[in-house]
């Protein structure tokens, strides 16, 4: 995973090694047969996992971006989508969204009062829609 953590990278070698993670994750449990290493290993592949599908998403929606480098098969450079230059990357149960900033509130305001603002923004679910989101773009990842 190293290489693929790099300043640079190409998306298809990151979406190369998260075929390689979700596929190699059953014979990497608990290599020396105890429960508390299968529940390091598991935290340390979900993280990892976490790691490359943000870092995949990062590419295809934003492109070379701030440190980070993408390469396209060819070996060219991806070029920044500055439509997406400020958003925010958020992963959550194995879903990866773009979130645009969020204002900064008046500086006279109690936090309460933002704070209920922001919750009256949100939906209640924050993983409403995924599922059809996913099923569009044709993914097959558990």
């Amino acid at each position: 995973m190293e290489f693929q953590t790099f300043f640079y990278r190409t998306l298809e070698e990151l979406r190369r090694e998260i075929r390689e993670v979700l596929r190699n994750l059953p014979h990497m449990l608990a290599p020396d047969g105890t429960f508390a290493s299968m529940i390091e290993t598991i935290d340390i592949l979900t993280a990892q996992e976490a790691l490359l599908l943000a870092m995949e998403m990062a590419g295809e929606a934003m492109g070379s971006y701030g440190s980070a480098l993408y390469l396209d098969a060819s070996g060219g450079v991806l070029p920044e989508n500055p439509a997406h230059s400020r958003d925010r990357l958020i992963t959550q149960n194995r879903v990866c969204r773009l979130q645009k900033p969020l204002p900064i509130p008046e500086a006279d305001i109690w936090f309460e009062t933002v704070w209920a603002q922001y919750l009256a923004t949100q939906p209640a679910n924050p993983l409403e829609g995924v599922d059809e989101m996913i099923k569009s773009k044709g993914a097959d990842r558990p």
